[in-house]
């Protein structure tokens, strides 16, 4: 099994995004796929089922992978052949339970996940801090960092960093990596401070993703689509983001 989180301490930087394209790259590869959505707003879970209203779904959500009365999951099979463990607007009950707390950062939950039948798990994290944003780091064998192309976010990705380096002295084999996203090329800024984050971090940042409308698109159609399959986007686009989840899936 290999589990990559997708995490930033703040939001709209499209972390969603990135967990759907990651997930349907990951089936094209014949890997059986679970998505576990640990945000309240149930976005990527959204779009995954098409049903606005699973967020107000209060059973058989990821809240439930952090109780001590474990009794397995029980998926949302999605048209998409991945399997789901969705979010949903109570699962904050978790964030400020002791018991919960003291699970979240054990080997027992570690083992939890890694002992379910999956090839592939795919996290999505909320932006607060909290044991739905930490624990993912104790179970995972990478991390992907979405950024946007502005200051406040070098302050962000130092946060994250600090959170992983946290998490290190249990699960020593993690890896990070930044993707910079929504970058506007013709943007005397963006390209300031994408120098910036390059020069800082060098190769731990895998990738530029240009801010295109149809990478929005791609996912808000009927039947969403990864962005390489989007009619919609232009052949550079396609190649860029089919190259990017291909090498954190692949």
């Amino acid at each position: 099994m290999k589990i990559t989180t997708v995490i930033n301490q703040k939001g709209g930087v499209g972390k969603t995004t990135l967990v759907f394209n990651l997930a349907k790259r990951s089936v094209e590869e014949n890997l059986r796929t679970l998505v576990i959505d640990l945000d309240t707003q149930g976005n990527a879970s959204q779009i995954l089922t098409g049903d606005i209203g699973i967020n107000r779904i209060f059973i058989n959500g990821s809240d439930e992978l952090f109780l001590p009365e474990f009794n397995g999951i029980n998926p949302t099979k999605t048209a998409h052949g991945i399997d789901l463990v969705h979010g949903h607007k109570g699962i904050d009950r978790i964030d400020n339970v002791r018991e919960v707390e003291e699970l979240a950062y054990s080997a027992t939950l570690r083992q939890r996940i890694r002992q379910l039948p999956y090839d592939r798990v795919i996290v999505d994290t909320p932006p607060a801090i909290g044991v739905r944003h930490m624990a993912p780091l104790y179970w995972s064998d990478q991390v992907v960092i979405p950024l946007e192309p502005e200051l406040s976010s070098l302050a962000g990705l130092q946060d994250v960093i600090a959170a992983i380096d946290l998490a290190r002295p249990l699960n020593p084999g993690l890896r990070w990596m930044a993707v910079l996203n929504r970058v506007k090329k013709a943007s005397k800024s963006h390209r300031e401070v994408v120098k910036a984050v390059e020069k800082m971090y060098g190769n731990a940042v895998v990738s530029e993703l240009t801010d295109r409308v149809a990478v929005t698109d791609s996912r808000q159609q009927e039947n969403p689509q990864p962005v390489w399959k989007f009619r919609g986007a232009d052949k550079r686009l396609r190649e860029l983001w089919h190259g990017f989840c291909s090498t954190i899936v692949c």
